[in-house]
């Protein structure tokens, strides 16, 4: 019977990465052409899901694929542009997160913004592995189709949460010029564990050169509701 259950969730696992290949191998394409075929909106999975082409396919459904390059030293006022459009993409990605009614944005605003913003914490989702887990023992085909499904659920959500990261990072680095990401940036491992969070208070810190009344106004703006 252990046997018989080791192929049952062989093959579900199989058959779940066949759908995902197929189905979700365009998701701006199958969201245009009907939204209500695609449960997933604009993070719908796909098999590899850290690659850029994936991560490209998330900036084709933002609402602003394209920000504009701003040249010279930043201002508050040129990052405070982007950032807003980087609010305005991050809560388009649906995530069960924070909630589950504001996307992505607490990939973009500090944790007590949000809290303060929707009562709830956004937390990043840990990593559930490559296969599902099937405790020993006889269990029926409905346990083991649930104990895949909430797996495979649980994948979704941490794959959607890191490839939108990498998608909202793509974007602020290409908002600026290199050079004022450079004190950031690793020689050897580039950006690799530097959040999108971290760079916009990067910029926010070294260029902005708020004073009391931006500080005070820049709070107001992201209290207010997206």
């Amino acid at each position: 019977q252990q046997v018989f259950f080791e192929r049952r969730l062989s093959d579900m696992q199989r058959s779940h990465d066949t759908l995902h290949s197929f189905v979700y191998q365009s998701p701006r394409n199958l969201q245009a052409s009907d939204p209500s075929l695609n449960p997933y909106g604009a993070s719908a999975p796909k098999t590899d899901m850290m690659s850029n082409t994936y991560v490209d396919s998330i900036i084709d459904c933002f609402p602003h694929r394209f920000i504009h390059k701003h040249n010279g030293i930043p201002t508050f006022k040129t990052i405070h542009a982007v950032h807003e459009l980087l609010n305005d993409n991050a809560s388009s990605v649906t995530s069960p997160l924070g909630g589950g009614n504001h996307g992505h944005l607490g990939l973009v605003i500090s944790e007590q913004h949000y809290l303060t913003l929707t009562g709830k914490h956004f937390v990043k989702p840990e990593n559930p592995g490559s296969n599902a887990t099937i405790p020993p023992g006889i269990l029926s085909k409905e346990h083991i189709d649930k104990i895949v499904t909430s797996h495979n659920e649980a994948k979704r959500v941490w794959l959607d949460y890191n490839a939108t990261e990498k998608a909202l990072q793509k974007q602020l680095l290409n908002a600026f010029e290199d050079e004022y990401f450079e004190e950031r940036r690793d020689k050897n491992s580039g950006f690799l564990g530097i959040s999108t969070k971290d760079l916009l208070h990067h910029l926010y810190y070294t260029y902005a050169n708020l004073t009391t009344e931006q500080l005070e106004e820049n709070n107001d703006n992201m209290m207010m509701p997206f």
